[in-house]
């Protein structure tokens, strides 16, 4: 017996459908791709409906019940999630999808690199129901630290040779990314645009409060224990852009890398300089990266936002 984990990273919604599959809706989204593959063998699934409901070798699982308004039990908490039916956000309209995954329910599920949830609010107010507002059902049925990746789970049976201490598994990524990383408003755009794409009631009215002094940094790697022989590292745990530095790490036209060497130099500074307040590397050279260089460019449940519909 085997594991195979299915690792989904992205601006998705996820929902559970008929006979216990799980359907993956990315949105239509200018300079965005949705990917799907082994790690270093990604293939581009833009505009495609994949079908994976059954997978040979491989036992499907059983959405726990009782359900918490319309929501699987197994569904974490460190998951945004909320009621399409109680928020008026409705069925997702397929016209305005980018790309559709089908799969089993998972044996199990879970999150990784959690962060803290960022200050929500709805781009609807003065105008929509405080009570069907989404941010309001989030934080009621949502723990306080968010995940960036949502991990899928399976058992599957797999006819291998025997190693001592070791079994076999498997992994598959989904990505849903932008070509760059985003800020929190170019990512509220992109939720206002998913909105009007996915739902026909343009009623998906969450946003990101970009004032929320929170945003400053990005969720750290490496974070997570992971249990032996579950396939996961924290490799991961990053998003596409995150992987690109790994393989070129001294190309500064990348947009990360400028912040992540401009982190760097931050925290040289902060270890070396004592008894005096230092500045961000910004705000004291004229040559510095610009402010869209921000912390905010590392993945975060702020700028790598996922959605699990319930009702």
């Amino acid at each position: 017996m085997g594991k195979l984990n299915i690792i989904v990273h992205g601006l998705l919604f996820l929902e559970l459908k008929s006979n216990s599959v799980l359907a993956i809706t990315a949105p239509q989204l200018d300079k965005h791709n949705l990917l799907m593959g082994t790690p270093g063998n990604l293939q581009n699934i833009n505009n495609q409906e994949i079908h994976w409901e059954s997978i040979p070798g491989v036992t499907p699982g059983t959405p726990v019940t009782p359900f918490i308004e319309g929501i699987p039990r197994d569904v974490p908490d460190t998951l945004f999630k909320f009621n399409r039916n109680t928020t008026d956000v409705g069925n997702i309209n397929l016209a305005g999808d980018q790309g559709k995954i089908f799969l089993p329910w998972p044996n199990s599920w879970d999150t990784i690199r959690r962060g803290g949830r960022p200050k929500l609010t709805s781009r609807l107010l003065g105008t929509k129901d405080p009570k069907k507002q989404v941010w309001t059902h989030i934080e009621r049925l949502c723990s306080t630290q968010i995940g960036v990746a949502t991990v899928l789970t399976y058992d599957f049976t797999v006819s291998l040779p025997t190693i001592s201490n070791w079994s076999p598994t498997v992994n598959i990524e989904i990505y849903f990314q932008p070509d760059n990383p985003e800020q929190v408003s170019e990512v509220n755009g992109d939720l206002a645009t998913a909105s009007k794409k996915l739902f026909s009631s343009d009623s998906f009215d969450l946003k990101i409060d970009e004032k929320d002094s929170g945003l400053s940094a990005g969720t750290p790697i490496g974070q997570t224990k992971y249990p032996e022989h579950s396939g996961l590292s924290v490799t991961d745990e990053l998003s596409l852009n995150e992987k690109v530095i790994l393989i070129n790490p001294f190309d500064l036209s990348n947009p990360l890398r400028k912040c992540l060497v401009s982190l760097q130099s931050f925290l040289l500074q902060q270890a070396t300089v004592q008894g005096q307040t230092v500045k961000h590397p910004s705000a004291q050279n004229s040559d510095a990266e610009p402010e869209r260089y921000s912390l905010m460019m590392m993945a975060s449940p702020a700028n790598c936002p996922m959605f699990f519909l319930g009702g």
